[in-house]
């Protein structure tokens, strides 16, 4: 069992299989002030303040986004860059199907967004919407939708690729149970979403399109990046104890928690080898 963890200008990969008590053995590194492949703006400005990463294609594929602005893919096994971007105040980031990379960008002058970006067309975005204090997509491969998250509602869309262009249909939107959305995970096992706001953590059933308080984080404020893994099933979370930013990630079922005393973590996300 493997899991992302980002904070600062860096992105870990931890082996929670062989972490021992809280200190974390951590297998893998990138850190944007050393990735020589990318302009000096990116580098040294664009990801100061990393907001998310996903792992894709068996972990060989890193998705990374920044509120500093910047996103990027990075290859694992050579830590390149492969593709890099800017959205103000990007917030969440997601592979679609076609080469497509989706952006979610929070408030900011030109941010309140989603974005599309194709591989094969660097920089430049194919297509926009607007959200208000975009925090989260996720695309659910069987319905073959795209799931937003703003600051007071949930977004579903569909992609359109075609030979008019690459664009995405809105097909439903869902006001929140609170305002302040943050963070949206899928559990494709389930059908649900779990997503948070400053308040406490949703469960969202993709089946009856209901919302319900999360048990195991029941009334938790400030819940960063909440997971659950495909196989074990147990949780992984982070939470704001410090401003914006915690110096733990947390695990329930079985409870354990690893420590980070020289980053600023903000997600942590498990590898899915499925």
């Amino acid at each position: 069992m493997e899991y992302l963890v980002c904070g600062d200008s860096k992105v870990l990969i931890v082996n929670h299989s062989l972490t021992k008590d809280s200190i974390p053995m951590i297998i893998w590194s990138w850190d944007a002030h050393d990735a020589a492949d990318l302009p000096d703006d990116y580098r040294q400005k664009f990801f100061e303040t990393i907001d998310d990463c996903k792992a894709y294609q068996k972990g060989n594929i890193i998705l990374i986004s920044s509120s500093s602005g910047g996103f990027a893919m990075i290859n694992k096994v050579d830590k390149k860059v492969l593709y890099y971007g800017f959205v103000p105040n990007a917030h969440s980031i997601e592979m679609l199907p076609g080469n497509i990379i989706a952006v979610a960008g929070s408030t900011a002058k030109n941010g309140n967004c989603v974005e599309l970006y194709k591989l094969d067309q660097p920089g430049k975005a194919v297509y926009r919407d607007s959200l208000y204090s975009g925090h989260g997509v996720v695309w659910h491969d069987k319905q073959k939708k795209l799931y937003a998250l703003g600051y007071n509602e949930l977004r579903q869309y569909s992609l359109k690729n075609g030979k008019s262009g690459t664009s995405l249909k809105l097909n439903k939107s869902w006001k929140l149970p609170n305002t302040g959305g943050h963070d949206l995970q899928l559990v494709p096992s389930e059908d649900k979403l779990l997503l948070t706001d400053t308040r406490t953590v949703w469960e969202f059933d993709l089946n009856s399109f209901n919302f319900s308080e999360f048990s195991p984080l029941k009334g938790m404020k400030n819940v960063k990046s909440i997971g659950k893994h495909p196989v074990s099933k147990q949780l992984i979370y982070t939470k704001a104890e410090e401003s914006w930013w915690a110096y733990h990630v947390n695990f329930i079922d079985p409870n354990q928690r690893t420590v980070f005393p020289e980053m600023h973590v903000y997600k942590a996300r498990w590898i899915s080898y499925e």
